[in-house]
């Protein structure tokens, strides 16, 4: 089952050969929960660790802007 935006319940089932199939040790609720959040749920097992050495600019618009601020 893939499912489709904005609404996670619907979508369509798609039939691959078992050896492009993964299959993941989660609980079927957190595979559930990731779906119907779109992602924003993640199970801790399945989260990527942290990048490190990677800072982010301060929040007072320090860092080097994306695009020029207009006046």
């Amino acid at each position: 089952f893939v499912p489709t935006t904005p609404n996670p319940t619907t979508g369509f089932l798609v039939t691959v050969p078992k050896r492009l199939v993964t299959v993941l040790d989660i609980p079927v609720e957190d595979g559930i929960k990731m779906v119907m959040s779109g992602g924003l749920v993640v199970p801790p097992s399945l989260r990527a660790p942290p990048a490190a050495g990677r800072e982010l600019p301060p929040a007072d618009g320090g860092g080097r802007p994306a695009m020029e601020r207009r006046s």
